[in-house]
């Protein structure tokens, strides 16, 4: 089972840059498709959206895996050389590294919290 995800998000192409814009889009699949086949992530599926303010958020993929292997693979070179040449191409690019919900994430959130004086 699962126990993290990384989250993409990223919004319009840049005007003038939408046939790149798919390539590398094209390229992150490939990428995510061969770490799937590894076994170093669970999978990965890719949410458009269609109506709204697409201006800030085009479209979303979560990657599910180990949180371990996730953590590797965000700073893995191949990656962070798609999400650079994403960076360029697209708006509003984000990635961020999740836990899922834990007893375990739950009690190292309230301690930090603890910790800084905030509970």
């Amino acid at each position: 089972m699962a126990n993290g995800a990384i989250i993409i998000t990223w919004g319009t192409p840049v005007r003038g840059r939408e046939m790149q814009s798919l390539d590398v889009f094209g390229r992150s699949l490939a990428y995510w498709d061969e770490k799937a086949k590894e076994g170093k992530i669970h999978g990965h599926h890719e949410y458009f959206a269609i109506s709204g303010n697409a201006t800030q958020r085009a479209g979303t993929m979560v990657i599910e895996g180990d949180l371990d292997e996730l953590a590797r693979l965000m700073v893995d070179q191949e990656n962070t050389r798609l999400l650079g040449e994403a960076s360029m191409i697209v708006d509003n690019l984000d990635t961020q590294l999740c836990e899922a919900n834990s007893d375990e994430a739950i009690t190292e959130y309230v301690s930090v919290l603890n910790d800084m004086g905030l509970s």
